[in-house]
């Protein structure tokens, strides 16, 4: 394969905390690549990250919901017309020919169908186990992260590394819309809370597990309005259990964040957070990108993989001490690991962050 490709597709279609942790690969595409085309696909809920990208030419925008109802129907004629649709925009995007080399950091079969969608002669994913669901099948290379590279985020490097890129020092850029921003600040000011500290107690249906309880969500809330306002903010069908969190904490300057109806406006209140709490969700991971300070939650999952990360190092990935942790379950009925981390250990890791952060006084 040709060292410095005239243009590069990468596939990442979900999560926004995996599409927010492999936007590194952005920043070393365009620096190795300065010429190339470079577009990107991703599910419709994630591109509000990847929308007016400054070192993206092409972003397109895949229906998911339609896509999973019709592999969940072997309806095989749906899905190859919602790819064919796929392939004739992606050929559009570079002077009606397919892309010369599609990376798939995903490596699932839904990304690897997109990846072949695209017709790129040069399609790389990772090798099994590393790669499921035989999406791999449908690349022409297969590639496995070197030994001792665990971080989600470093194997997507480690996957463009391996097509000649230079990955170090990259570094994750969000867009953020300058209408959003002035709206979020005048939102903040209306509610006396420049830069807050960030509660995110919500996580998706499918990451019930990952749930800290909101007890001590509250509990966290009261310790931490001592050092000023503190917003709790929340995604759709999170609202209640935000408002649950604010109302059990009793304390005036603990208050619901703005509402945030897209990405790109929670992207605006985390890039104004003085710091950000979450567990291993979207927000973190999109605070990280930020390169806001941050501490994770972790229970199930291994931080040593899933963790947040920024290019300042300014996160904190607390794992639960519990017998269990870690696993790779999705589902259980035991709140061992979330329940082992206590309010303390978290506000003495938020306090940390925010005291290495703190100008010098010298």
């Amino acid at each position: 394969m040709d060292t410095h490709p005239r243009s590069v597709l990468f596939v990442r279609l979900s999560a926004l905390g995996d599409v927010a942790r492999s936007l590194p690969v952005l920043d070393a595409a365009r620096r190795s690549w300065p010429r190339a085309k470079i577009g990107w696909v991703v599910e419709e809920r994630c591109a509000g990250l990847l929308r007016g990208h400054p070192q993206l030419d092409q972003l397109v925008v895949l229906p998911r919901k339609e896509l999973s109802q019709a592999l969940r129907r072997f309806d095989f004629a749906r899905v190859a017309w919602l790819l064919r649709g796929c392939a004739r925009e992606l050929g559009l995007g570079c002077d009606g020919s397919p892309y010369e080399l599609a990376i798939d950091l995903q490596g699932n079969l839904r990304s690897g169908l997109v990846a072949a969608a695209s017709r790129a002669p040069c399609r790389v994913a990772f090798a099994p186990p590393w790669g499921r669901e035989g999406g791999w099948r449908m690349a022409t290379r297969l590639v496995a992260p070197p030994a001792g590279v665990e971080h989600e985020a470093e194997r997507a490097l480690a996957l463009l590394a391996a097509c000649g890129a230079c990955v170090a020092d990259s570094r994750a850029h969000v867009p953020l819309e300058p209408v959003r921003l002035a709206a979020m600040d005048a939102a903040l000011a209306q509610l006396d809370a420049r830069d807050p500290i960030v509660l995110h107690p919500g996580v998706s249906r499918f990451g019930a597990l990952k749930a800290w309880p909101a007890v001590r969500w509250s509990a966290l809330a009261v310790r931490l309005s001592t050092r000023g306002p503190v917003l709790v903010s929340f995604g759709p069908g999170e609202e209640e259990l935000a408002r649950c969190v604010v109302e059990a904490s009793g304390v005036a300057s603990v208050r619901l964040a703005p509402a945030c109806d897209a990405v790109e406006t929670l992207a605006a209140l985390l890039s104004r957070a003085r710091a950000v709490v979450a567990a291993d969700t979207g927000p973190l991971h999109l605070a990280a990108a930020l390169d806001r300070p941050v501490v994770g939650l972790h229970g199930a999952k291994d931080p040593r993989r899933f963790g947040p990360s920024s290019a300042s190092g300014r996160v904190r990935a607390l794992a639960a001490e519990a017998w269990c942790a870690p696993c790779e379950r999705r589902r259980c009925p035991a709140t061992t690991c979330m329940q082992a981390l206590d309010e303390e250990r978290v506000e003495a890791a938020l306090l940390e962050l925010l005291a290495a952060a703190a100008p010098s006084s010298g």
